[in-house]
């Protein structure tokens, strides 16, 4: 029987990757609906072929790096919309099932939560958990996003980050200006690395460990196995341990809606909160960038200063 997981295989095997090399999607409609078709038909008869089974894996892999139940039926839903205009929804309608979506869909953290969460992370075994969220909490960026920075999206000079790939075409290639305190927790990250180049990952991937005999008798910790031209992995264990002893119940992407609940708290006109989010159209953005700069400035500098004393 097919399920909705069959259906985001074939999203994530003929669509994603088209989307990738930013093609028009009513191109992608016309030429990659029969392939979807076809693999929709391997499905429907329950074939054992190596295309579906590939792309199994392929959707398993998807959903273990965290896609959200939501996500998978927003593509989900690109897929039905692609069917529906070459009339072929109908052959797999009657066993479509969208996954379960929670109410939930995020909240902004009181001050004191905010504290709570970076007093904890600063006593973190992971060393990059505390500058990651503070740049997360300055920024309003998305996990991904900041996940994937590179040292060349970061001018130290002009004081600003430009987002790489995101999840909005309006995302994409945004400027957000780096307040006083952004700046200072970036430039201090840096210091910690040798020989840093352009294409190095602002949070690589690194691991920790006790440091020899005495870190196992004090808790010492030490980094081993740093790749820079790696980003992070999951920061999970990291995180839910800082959770845990914070005493807070979130989401990482909550300091998103933080941020944002902050800028509106603080009288930032709804357009440069967009330009800043990259809720903005390209269009939107080209228009508005000449005065946006000074504005997306002004915005950041409100949000409250947040570093433990």
């Amino acid at each position: 029987m097919r399920t909705i997981r069959d259906g985001v295989s074939l999203l994530s095997r003929f669509l994603l990757p088209r989307f990738e090399d930013d093609e028009d999607p009513a191109e992608i409609a016309k030429t990659g609906v029969e392939d979807l078709y076809l693999e929709s038909i391997d499905i429907h008869h329950d074939s054992p072929s190596g295309a579906s089974l590939s792309s199994q894996r392929k959707f398993a892999r998807w959903l273990s790096e965290g896609a959200a139940n939501r996500e998978v039926n927003m593509e989900t839903g690109v897929l039905r919309q692609i069917l529906r205009k070459h009339r072929l929804w109908h052959l797999i309608e009657p066993d479509f099932h969208p996954l379960p979506e929670p109410d939930d869909m995020g909240r902004a953290l009181e001050a004191d939560e905010v504290e709570r969460l970076l007093n904890a992370a600063i006593n973190s075994r992971s060393r990059s958990l505390f500058p990651a969220l503070m740049t997360y909490f300055h920024t309003g960026v998305r996990g991904a996003e900041l996940r994937k920075m590179q040292w060349c999206q970061v001018d130290l000079i002009r004081r600003t980050i430009t987002v790489g790939k995101s999840k909005t075409r309006g995302g994409e290639g945004r400027v957000i200006p780096l307040n006083d305190e952004a700046y200072d927790i970036l430039v201090e990250w840096r210091s910690r690395f040798v020989n840093v180049q352009p294409d190095h990952y602002v949070f690589p991937s690194e691991r920790y460990g006790f440091d020899g005999e005495e870190g196992r008798l004090k808790g010492a910790v030490a980094v081993w196995n740093l790749d820079p031209t790696q980003p992070m992995g999951s920061m999970k264990t990291a995180w839910t341990t800082c959770r845990k002893v914070a005493g807070v119940k979130c989401r990482l992407h909550d300091a998103r809606h933080t941020v944002i609940s902050q800028l509106g708290a603080a009288g930032v006109p709804d357009a440069t909160i967009k330009a800043i989010a990259g809720w903005m159209s390209r269009k939107m953005l080209e228009r508005y960038s000449h005065a946006s700069r000074q504005a997306k400035q002004d915005a950041v500098s409100k949000l409250p200063r947040l570093r433990p004393q």
